[in-house]
């Protein structure tokens, strides 16, 4: 029985074998889809960071043509050494000035009133300029500023509703200060007005007048869920993207972009992350955020449960509030080694050597059964044979010599429990038998041959009345027939003698 036992070995060995390499499969496939997943990310956040560059590229090109209309500089030249924030008649701060543009002398300041109507005659232009341009884009705004940095007018989706009616300036802004001194910028603004956080994408450009600077003229976007949403469009991305600033998340896209051809299937809607997950692992990864923010490598992290991400800094002021954006990609896993097998595809299932393996399926299932039939089968067949050879009384004992292994010890066992069986039915037939009394009759009877009893019939009462009895002379009948002294004796012929 060992072969047939090293046998069964092997085969759980086989299978235990056989579920290792499925778990090790799973356990590749997941490392392999994983890696696949940090390409993807990786990708994606190459190509976000590079679509933002663009769009703030094309901005200051689009830019360029508004600064030379002449419109435009008409309608900004009276309001350029203007301050708006300070009463009529308030000469503007010197300090506020670029000392190389020394600011033309103004001896009659304007009226409220006259402001009134040159801020109203600049707006118009800006909104015309907008309707004509800038149809594409989504919620844009236009901002003229002074040579102070103060906002004279605007129009579009800047300020948002929380300011309006509010007149401010925005040289406090380090772009706005390099637009002022005649350089083209782009920046990313982090407002925060009543609690609530805003972000924009400002694009900025000097507007020059007869070779002076007249203030400048700044084109921008507020960066909410539908601007994440034209990002991952243009770039064509299946990843989810998030733009957030310290514990806010400002703007989200997990919507999947539509398809590129009116015949192809839209992409399969990824799940959707909460935004807290994002604030967590953003201040988990970047404890100091400043010093992250200056680190040129970007390190994939997990993100949640099942998500791989990378997040940078914005570019611009707004990097010092804490603003950024992530990349994030669901990680597809493996749940079981049973998926592999139901994800496998035809052309994966064609390649499967099927013969090869029903062949030594088929060989070794032969092979364990010849074994089988050597070890079990044919001993016990002969096992049987044999009892039914003592089953017809042909043998009354098993010969234990003719069997091997265990089936010797069990005719051996078989062996002694008929001898038990023998004895003790003999034992329980003689004490059932009836006794001497029984068969010869009454105790004080005797069986006698003439006068005397025959020997080894009387009983103990026969031989104590027997000895009470007178003493009778023999007769020569009895004494002839029991040898007593009345018997003859017979005559030896002499011995010969040497």
């Amino acid at each position: 029985m060992f072969v047939s036992r090293f046998w069964y070995f092997l085969l759980s060995a086989a299978v235990g074998l056989v579920l290792a390499v499925m778990y090790l499969l799973q356990d590749s496939m997941n490392d392999g889809l994983r890696k696949n997943v940090d390409d993807l990310v990786q990708a994606d956040f190459a190509q976000v960071q590079s679509s933002l560059k663009l769009q703030a590229r094309g901005h200051l090109d689009r830019l360029s043509e508004i600064t030379a209309s002449e419109p435009l500089r008409e309608a900004l030249l009276p309001l350029a050494e203007l301050s708006v924030l300070e009463p009529p008649g308030t000469p503007a701060a010197a300090s506020t000035t670029p000392a190389e543009t020394p600011p033309a002398a103004n001896p009659a300041p304007p009226t409220e009133e006259q402001i009134r109507r040159m801020t109203g005659t600049l707006r118009g232009v800006l909104g015309d300029i907008l309707k004509a341009r800038f149809q594409d884009l989504r919620r844009p705004f236009l901002l003229a500023l002074n040579r102070h940095g103060e906002v004279v007018a605007h129009e579009g989706s800047f300020p948002p509703p929380e300011a309006q009616g509010a007149e401010f300036g925005l040289y406090g802004f380090p772009s706005v200060r390099a637009v002022l001194r005649g350089y083209e910028r782009d920046d990313i603004w982090l407002v925060r007005i009543k609690g609530k956080t805003f972000m924009y994408q400002v694009a900025g450009r000097p507007v020059v007048h007869q070779g002076k600077y007249l203030g400048a003229v700044l084109l921008g976007r507020p960066i909410d869920d539908e601007f994440a949403q034209e990002i991952r469009e243009e770039a064509g991305l299946s990843a989810q993207l998030f733009f957030f600033a310290g514990n806010t998340v400002v703007a989200k896209s997990v919507r999947p972009p539509a398809p590129a051809a009116k015949d192809a299937e839209p992409a399969a809607p990824t799940p959707e992350i909460e935004p807290q997950v994002i604030v967590d692992t953003v201040a988990r990864e970047a404890k100091d955020w400043l010093a992250y923010a200056r680190q040129p490598a970007r390190p994939l992290v997990d993100v949640g449960n099942g998500y791989r991400g990378m997040f940078a800094p914005l570019r611009g002021e707004a990097a010092r509030g804490g603003a950024g954006y992530l990349v994030l990609r669901p990680v597809v896993a493996v749940a079981s080694p049973w998926t592999v097998l139901k994800e496998a595809s035809q052309q994966s299932l064609a390649k499967v050597p099927v013969v090869t393996i029903a062949a030594i399926c088929l060989g070794a299932f032969l092979l364990a059964m010849l074994w089988i039939y050597l070890e079990r089968d044919r001993p016990l067949a002969f096992f049987r044979k044999q009892a039914l050879v003592l089953k017809g009384k042909e043998n009354e004992r098993f010969n234990a010599y003719l069997f091997r292994g265990k089936y010797r010890q069990i005719a051996v066992d078989i062996n002694a429990a008929i001898d038990k069986t023998v004895k003790a039915v003999a034992a329980s037939t003689k004490a059932a038998g009836p006794d001497v009394a029984q068969i010869l009759g009454p105790a004080g009877s005797s069986l006698k041959l003439g006068s005397q009893p025959i020997a080894g019939f009387d009983d103990e009462d026969s031989a104590a009345a027997k000895a009470a009895e007178p003493q009778a002379a023999p007769s020569q009948v009895d004494l002839g027939i029991l040898g007593g002294p009345g018997a003859p004796v017979l005559a030896h012929p002499p011995l010969p003698t040497t």
